[in-house]
């Protein structure tokens, strides 16, 4: 019997993760043991049920597994041990493809997954990479290696290191186990635009994906969060920092205090002294070195801090609201909010009070849309277009939108509001949960959960016990212990009625009734 679905209560979309390509994972017991297989959607077996773990699913076409295998150890020869002889098990690695075919000989203390062809292995602790014919393409003998996540070309390189001198020092490796560079760098931070920062000797450079030094090691050390984006990255030497393109020619530069990283605008805020401003990707000054703060262009103006004063100024450095607020946030939808004494109020460009300074606080949901909400005696509210309270200051607790949408808390009950505000939803769910990879919302009250879109419209009504997540637009769904399926409208197309069921692949689903184990159609209907 395929294991995918069987009741849980409460465990929110518990997905099988091995049904793919049209194989799943099957279990039987061997000598008392369970063992793991593979079979097709037909049913045939792939690969026999021999393996004590199997991988998550495919990936490249190979799934790790290992088998266990019972070994003795012998103290005799330790005085301090408390038991002569003893029993530890192993766990040998390997991959099978979708034919159920070994790729290499199970042997490995570890493996990680297929990746842009290669996989790393491991034995007694050192790692080495495998290529899809099961060569070892390196030597097993680097103390790691890992891939260079969190980049624009995800993990074609890999990054190694070894142990020098009781240091470790890291250097490239390509996917076709060639070592770019010598283990020599005290790090490699990961590529981003086809480069990565790296230190060596203790000072900061640039290597490209051939593992050239592109820009020496010349400049002050510099974490990782010092990278290139949109051509450029920060360098600092001797405490002054500047930008460098991908040639490394220093294009801004170094003669800053500190620079911070570009916004949107295109503009990157600097500072000489206790002064700042504003340069643009040529090192031109767009906002001169004058201000305590500027705040990147947004609505057509500057938003400036001076001698604690907030205010605003237009691109050619006119004052268009001069400093007068003890905080102003900036433009968005021409209105901005602003604090004087205790109180918070909403003003236009004209400086015009839209909505009086007589709030404990406001503030916007999302830094790109108008809608703002305010606190009033404890509780939130939010205001219309219009610069009215929606509704009198009621809610507990409000969260930061997504996709669309806020959740909302009133004492202890939930609900959700739109990008304007509005309830999209009566605000009476126990818990509310971003369903992830999914354009829905869990919903859970008195102890039953359901799905609701976005928008605030019913998916799957709250009346199940728990909701596995759908395969060929059916979801398996729980109800007082049995399993049944509704369709991407949340219509109960089969009544729960399984003990257990599958994933639908090609039409057809795997379930068992009591003793009994067959396929059903999308109507419930038992099939061959």
């Amino acid at each position: 019997m395929k294991k995918i679905f069987v009741p849980v209560a409460f465990c929110f979309f518990a997905l099988s993760v091995h049904a793919q390509q049209g194989y799943r994972v099957f279990t039987k017991t061997v000598d008392g043991k369970e063992k793991y297989g593979i079979e097709n959607a037909t049913g045939n077996v792939v690969a026999p049920a021999k393996y004590d773990w199997l991988g998550n699913q495919y990936y490249e076409g190979f799934i790790a597994a290992y088998i266990s295998e019972l070994k003795t150890v012998d103290n005799s020869n330790l005085s301090f041990a408390p038991a002569k002889t003893g029993y530890y098990w192993t766990h040998n690695y390997g991959f099978i493809d979708v034919n159920g075919k070994e790729l290499t000989t199970f042997k490995y203390s570890m493996v990680r997954d297929f990746s842009f062809g290669v996989a790393e292995v491991s034995i007694n602790r050192k790692w080495g990479l495998i290529n899809k014919q099961g060569k070892e393409i390196t030597p097993i003998k680097y103390e790691e290696i890992k891939k260079t996540y969190n980049n624009d070309v995800d993990a074609v390189l890999r990054i190694y290191h070894e142990n020098k001198d009781s240091k470790k020092k890291y250097g490239l490796l390509s996917t076709n186990g060639k070592e770019l560079t010598p283990a020599l760098y005290e790090e490699i931070n990961p590529f981003y635009e086809g480069l990565a920062t790296m230190q060596k000797n203790g000072m900061m450079g640039v290597l490209n994906m051939e593992g050239k030094e592109v820009v020496p090691a010349r400049y002050s050390i510099a974490s990782e969060g010092y990278k290139f984006s949109g051509g450029l990255c920060r360098v600092s030497w001797n405490g002054k920092w500047g930008y460098i393109d991908k040639t490394g020619k220093e294009v801004i530069p170094l003669v800053y205090d500190r620079v911070f990283g570009f916004d949107k605008d295109g503009t990157c805020m600097v500072r000489q002294g206790t002064m700042v401003g504003r340069i643009d990707k040529t090192g031109k000054i767009v906002v001169p070195l004058k201000y305590d703060r500027v705040e990147p262009l947004s609505d057509g103006l500057f938003n400036i801090k001076v001698n604690n004063l907030y205010g605003w100024i237009d691109q050619s450095g006119k004052d268009v609201i001069a400093p007068s607020y003890e905080y102003g946030s900036s433009f968005v939808g021409g209105i901005a909010y602003v604090r004087t004494g205790k109180y918070f109020g909403v003003i236009n460009k004209n400086n015009e009070v839209k909505i009086p300074l007589k709030y404990e606080y406001i503030s916007r949901m999302d830094d790109t849309k108008p809608l703002l909400w305010f606190k009033q005696n404890g509780k939130h509210g939010f205001f219309s277009e219009t610069f009215t309270e929606i509704t009198p200051a009621k809610y507990t607790q409000i969260f930061s939108p997504i996709e669309g949408r806020s959740f909302v808390r009133i004492d202890n009950k939930w609900g959700m509001v739109n990008d304007k505000g509005q309830e999209i939803t009566e605000i009476k769910y126990d818990t509310l949960i971003n369903a992830n990879e999914s354009a829905c919302v869990i919903a859970a009250a008195n102890q039953k959960i359901g799905l609701i879109t976005n928008d605030g419209k019913i998916m799957i009504p709250v009346k199940y016990d728990n909701i596995y997540g759908y395969s060929e637009g059916m979801c398996a769904v729980l109800l007082n212990g049995k399993i049944g399926f509704v369709d991407v409208n949340g219509k109960e197309v089969i009544t729960p009625q399984f003990d257990e069921a599958g994933d639908f692949i090609d039409g057809k689903a795997e379930v068992k009734k009591g003793n009994d184990v067959f396929y059903i159609d999308k109507t419930g209907k038992k099939v061959q």
